[in-house]
């Protein structure tokens, strides 16, 4: 039995400097890229060394065997680690998959079983013999020892050449660690040979795991002297050698990696500033200081001195540059580090100084430009709302002209003189005479206050009502006082600011208690036809303006009054009788056979007639003159209008006959009727009118009855019958035998 101290004692001393290594890269450098492949690397060397050197100094050969054993833990990890370990280094990450990592465990793992099992098959050990003399054992490979040692040769290898490539294209600092790293890892592989050539200088010992223990020593004169895992080339892959804009690498602990031409200039540094604290070569520029930590910033711009020499003697300029920091990440995640660029804007900045000289000036110029846009764009402005009123202008006096019904016009003058003019309370008056007529209002509680076509019609008192009589709101002219009769004397608007408390400029007027008043002329051909008046319960809610559109509005307010008067005008004519004023026979049939319609709806209405003949008119005529009977036909005309209701419908028939429809009166009723009118002109008495009698016909319209000619044909044949009683009486028509009723 027997051992071998000496590179026991080393193999010892080589697993713990592997193991010191594989802590400080751990401890120190944890979050560099590659560090992590790396100490696991060196704790395989560590458990490989170790286990080489227990072989070597234990002195049982069994126990030697088990020692070989437990090194084949690290022998089986070093070459894939290594290999894994390159591809990190040189930043192919993307090769370093899950699949990839399984794959390249296959052969380790098998290798590592059929060592532990090797007595059972002899694929790795196919016999093994203690040699006394070195007291170490020699073994006898099997097939599988040599495919496990082609794997480790191509593992180790191919990390090498990867290595020595990048040191072969790298700029300096990088060339160093590669060749560095690159000939450290071609001494295990060279040590590895001889043990197999059996040259080796201890026999049955290898010094391959020694030699790895080398190579950790060259990675840790790597880290201390050229700041492996730090300086790593991605940072020159995006960066271009020639870059006008000075460009900074720094790694994520703060540390100064790299550096391009344009940086070197601007700070006076070397080559032996990479490898330091950023904040230690940067230490002259404290503008720099935030940026010494790696972390993403947003554009920021600072001034910097610049040195004449580079080494930081003297001032020699000023430089201003604008400072962008980009964090830098790894194809899974990891950050490597940060880009610092500094753009000269020096030019810009002094630029801009020259610039501020003539700012007030500038700043002048602007504000009266923008003086001018302003009053432009009110110009502007004030051109689209005048545009806006005149469309709305027109828009209103279309619709008011296109009203020829003089209660239609009314309602649409003031509903639409509110698009031109917004008023509160309003009114239109007509003249007639030396009246002023309120043909229609608006106001607070006011909704609408003119009477309608139908009622003026049906009572025949629309002329009266023109003049003042009925239930029109009038107002004498000659009562007017201060503005009122400036817009009617002057025919001009008039504003008022602010009215009194309690004020009406027009009694009666919707307009008491408003606060601004305007009024307004209505001119037709220089005849003034009547006035409209606005007021608001705002005080000086009128101006120039609102006078100027009232004023355009009011022209075509009295162009549609004086058609829609004119076109009445013309529709009363064509139903009215024009010598008594009252309707005519086509009027009486129009309006007749409406009224004999509703009273045979459900439940029936009574509705009874009356014809009136003047006894003896042609010898009125003949003995008093034509004159004379025709005063005789409008006073009657005029004391039957006075004497029926508003309902009933009253009308000449032609020559001295007048009929009257009483809707809701029975035979009885109308006879009543009859007999009042009778008496009534029997009594009349006036000035140059002779002695007159009638004789009336009535008649019910019983159901047998078909309508209003039929109604007024029985009338006839009673006012016949009248007549051959000996006229100035009333006689009823009744179907009965020809009986006339008991009280005929």
């Amino acid at each position: 039995m027997g051992s071998n101290l000496v590179p026991a004692l080393i193999m010892g001393v080589a697993a713990v400097f592997a193991a010191t290594i594989a802590v400080y890269v751990t401890h120190s450098r944890w979050q560099a890229h590659g560090s992590k492949t790396f100490s696991l690397l060196m704790l395989g060397v560590m458990v490989w060394v170790a286990g080489a050197g227990l072989e070597a100094g234990l002195p049982v050969p069994a126990t030697k065997i088990l020692a070989a054993k437990l090194s084949y833990f690290g022998i089986v990890s070093v070459p894939p680690l290594w290999l894994v370990f390159a591809m990190r280094y040189v930043r192919h990450d993307r090769w370093v998959t899950r699949r990839f990592l399984a794959a390249l465990a296959i052969v380790p793992v098998v290798t590592l079983v059929l060592v532990l099992t090797t007595e059972s098959h002899g694929l790795v050990w196919r016999s093994t013999a203690l040699n006394e003399t070195s007291g170490t054992i020699v073994y006898e490979h099997g097939w599988w020892f040599w495919i496990w040692t082609g794997f480790a040769y191509g593992a180790i290898m191919i990390g090498t050449l990867m290595v020595l490539a990048l040191g072969v294209r790298g700029r300096a600092v990088y060339r160093r660690q590669g060749i560095a790293i690159g000939v450290g890892a071609i001494i295990p592989w060279i040590s590895n040979l001889i043990y197999l050539t059996g040259n080796s200088p201890w026999p049955g010992v290898d010094p391959a795991p020694l030699a790895f223990t080398v190579v950790g020593a060259i990675v840790a004169w790597a880290l201390a002297r050229c700041g492996l895992f730090d300086l790593t080339p991605i940072a020159r892959d995006v960066l271009v050698g020639n870059l006008s804009d000075a460009v900074l690498v720094i790694d994520p602990v703060g540390r100064l990696v790299d550096m391009n031409p344009a940086a070197i200039r601007l700070f006076g540094m070397g080559g032996a500033h990479v490898g330091l604290q950023v904040e230690q070569v940067l230490g002259d520029w404290p503008a720099m200081k935030e940026f010494f930590e790696c972390r993403d910033r947003e554009k920021a711009e600072v001034r910097l001195r610049t040195l004449a020499d580079g080494t930081g003697a003297s001032p020699n300029d000023e430089r201003y540059m604008e400072v962008h920091s980009t964090v830098l990440h790894d194809g899974v995640g990891g950050m490597l580090g940060c880009l610092v660029v500094l753009h000269d804007v020096t030019a810009r900045t002094l630029a801009q100084a020259v610039l501020k000289e003539s700012e007030e000036a500038l700043v002048r110029d602007i504000r009266e430009r923008e003086r001018l846009e302003q009053e432009n764009e009110r110009l502007l402005e004030d051109a689209r709302r005048r545009a806006a009123e005149a469309d709305t202008l027109r828009q209103a006096a279309a619709a008011v002209a296109a009203s020829l019904q003089l209660d239609t016009a009314i309602d649409r003058i003031l509903d639409e003189v509110k698009r031109v003019v917004p008023y509160d309370a309003g009114a239109v008056w007509l003249v007639s005479g030396d009246l002023l007529v309120a043909l229609g209002m608006r106001g607070p509680g006011i909704e609408r206050l003119s009477r309608s076509r139908a009622e003026r019609e049906r009572d025949g008192r629309w002329h009266d009502w023109l003049r003042g009589g009925a239930d029109a709101v009038t107002v004498a002219a000659s009562l007017l006082e201060g503005p009122t009769r400036e817009v009617v004397e002057r025919r001009r608007p008039v504003l008022i600011g602010e009215l009194g408390p309690q004020t009406a400029l027009i009694p009666g007027s919707p307009t008491e208690g408003m606060s601004s008043w305007l009024g307004v002329p209505l001119v037709v051909h220089d005849r003034l036809i009547g006035l409209m008046e606005l007021a608001n319960i705002q005080a000086a809610r009128f101006g120039t303006d609102e006078a100027q559109m009232a004023e355009a509005f009011a022209d075509q307010v009295a162009v549609a009054l004086e058609n829609a008067r004119l076109f009445e005008e013309t529709q009363r004519l064509a139903v009215t009788d024009p010598l008594t004023a009252v309707h005519n026979r086509r009027y009486f049939f129009e309006q007749g056979e409406k009224e004999f319609a509703r009273a045979r709806r459900y439940p029936p209405k009574d509705l009874s007639a009356i014809m009136l003949d003047i006894d003896h008119f042609k010898l009125i005529n003949d003995r008093f003159g034509h004159a004379t009977g025709d005063v005789v036909l409008k006073e009657i005309a005029r004391l039957c209008r006075d004497e029926l209701r508003t309902v009933d419908i009253f009308a000449r028939m032609g020559g001295e006959e007048f009929a009257a429809l009483l809707p809701e009166t029975d035979l009885s009723g109308a006879f009543l009727t009859a007999e009042r009118l009778r008496a009534r002109i029997e009594n009349l008495e006036a000035e140059g009118i002779p002695h007159t009698t009638v004789s009336i016909g009535i008649a019910e319209a019983t159901p047998e009855c078909a309508g209003v000619g039929m109604l007024l044909t029985w009338c006839d044949r009673a006012l016949y019958g009248a007549k051959e009683q000996g006229r100035n009486r009333v006689n009823a028509f009744t179907l009965r035998d020809n009986v006339q009723p008991d009280f005929v």
